[in-house]
């Protein structure tokens, strides 16, 4: 993703119904993807920031939006960055831990990519594949080499 992006995210606990029926009210039909947004673990701390929303499109209602985040919903921005994607097929939340595992013990190793302190996130279409549960974007860049120099 090489431009900003704008979540609306929720703010506080409401009724999985009313939650997801005020999510969805923002978009327009094909434009209703949830998006389940991950801050960075930091070594310092112990918890992460997650939150749950959509993507603000020009087309979003203002006025939706406005009376949203009087409510206690609020905007989560992400900058430019590239991802790996990954495609969790299952059940369940399951199947993202299981590819969180595939992503440390086989994509970092083999792919000349390492992990970045951005935010990463899952993509829960509104009209997904069969059998997909979610696509989870994880932030990367390319390894840098190691100087030989340094092992000599």
């Amino acid at each position: 993703m090489g431009q900003i992006m704008k979540y609306l995210i929720s703010g506080q606990r409401a009724g999985r119904k009313r939650f997801f029926d005020e999510l969805y009210a923002l978009g327009q039909e094909g434009k209703r993807d949830i998006y389940g947004l991950c801050s960075p673990t930091r070594e310092d701390e112990e918890t992460f920031d997650y939150g749950i929303g959509v993507i603000l499109h020009e087309e979003t209602p203002v006025e939706k939006v406005e009376k949203l985040l009087s409510q206690g919903y609020r905007i989560w921005e992400t900058g430019p960055a590239t991802y790996a994607v990954f495609s969790c097929f299952g059940e369940d939340g399951g199947c993202i831990s299981e590819m969180w595992g595939r992503f440390f013990k086989e994509f970092l190793p083999q792919s000349g990519y390492e992990h970045t302190d951005e935010t990463d996130f899952e993509i829960y279409f509104e009209k997904g594949a069969p059998g997909l549960f979610c696509e989870l974007w994880v932030p990367v860049t390319v390894r840098k080499k190691m100087d030989k120099k340094l092992f000599r």
